[in-house]
């Protein structure tokens, strides 16, 4: 499958959905069904990561799908970082989540450039990180769109 959707760590405090490939509208679909599932199982904020570095592309309609999907966020999902994307798709979503509701623009959204950023800001929020980062790592000083 294109999309896939599963836990980053044991602890179950975030969530990896992976893009790969040619994939459909249709996928992400399934793939947000699939997510409010496993948001609910949980009683705790879950943070989200999309890799899309292995995508190769966005499907017609994507950008749409993002903003009716960030009009109404599920309670439990907490800050979002996005890897891979692109700086006219980084614009264009913030530009979405500035005009949508207090509660999507709370949520956050983070845009990096690799996954040791990635992990920085996960563990930030109180996460450990899924690596060993070396020690004199730069700290990433609240990097999230949107209230913190």
């Amino acid at each position: 499958m294109p999309v896939s959707i599963a836990w980053g760590s044991p602890e179950r405090r975030f969530l990896v959905i992976s893009f790969e490939g040619r994939w459909e509208l249709e996928d992400f679909h399934q793939i947000i069904k699939q997510h409010d599932q496993m948001l609910e199982s949980v009683e705790h904020k879950v943070h989200i990561l999309i890799d899309i570095r292995k995508s190769w592309g966005l499907p017609n309609g994507f950008l749409g799908a993002i903003r009716k999907t960030g009009r109404n966020p599920h309670p439990k999902a907490g800050k979002m970082a996005m890897l891979g994307m692109n700086a006219f798709v980084r614009a264009f979503i913030d530009i979405i989540r500035k005009v949508q509701s207090d509660a999507a623009q709370r949520t956050g959204m983070y845009f990096a450039d690799n996954e040791e950023a990635v992990h920085v800001y996960f563990a930030g929020l109180g996460n450990p990180p899924l690596i060993e980062l070396p020690e004199d790592l730069p700290t990433i000083p609240n990097p999230t769109y949107g209230e913190s």
